[in-house]
């Protein structure tokens, strides 16, 4: 493996493991903010137009725009 090849396939881990963290905690706010079950919020995600990565991305963007940085120690 060359090192050009190397840093290609750490990039794209790097972006497939971010992606699987979005979408895991899109089906958590899912889960807190419908009720879903987990395979109804993975339905959700699944089935959204678009792609899965889009919607968890709206769905992070919503809980930031609801988020207060007094009362939540994770908002950025």
């Amino acid at each position: 493996m060359t090192p050009h090849s190397a840093e290609r396939t750490a990039t794209r881990l790097a972006r497939a493991l971010a992606q699987r963290g979005a979408r895991a905690e899109a089906v958590g706010v899912l889960r807190a903010w419908n009720g879903y079950d987990t395979p109804q919020a993975q339905d959700h995600l699944h089935d959204c137009p678009g792609d899965q990565e889009t919607e968890a991305a709206r769905i992070a963007e919503a809980v930031n725009a609801a988020a207060h940085s007094q009362d939540d120690p994770d908002w950025e």
